[in-house]
């Protein structure tokens, strides 16, 4: 239970640094400075969401999540 909730916590994690490394970059353009909070206020929802369901006991997969360890 508890590896299960790591991994899919640390492949988020992994999802949210390349996504706020990208609106970082990219703030030399319009689009980084609309990027940039909305990708903060997205990973907090669901890190909230998240924290939530492991209170619960239950197992919370992120809607948006690449599997990148298995």
């Amino acid at each position: 239970y508890l590896k299960q909730l790591t991994t899919e916590a640390l492949n988020f994690s992994i999802l949210y640094s390349i996504a706020y490394l990208v609106a970082a970059i990219s703030t030399s353009f319009v689009i980084g400075v609309i990027l940039w909070p909305l990708v903060f206020i997205v990973a907090l929802i669901f890190c909230i969401l998240g924290t939530i369901a492991a209170s619960k006991h239950e197992f919370y997969r992120y809607p948006i999540n690449i599997r990148f360890i298995k």
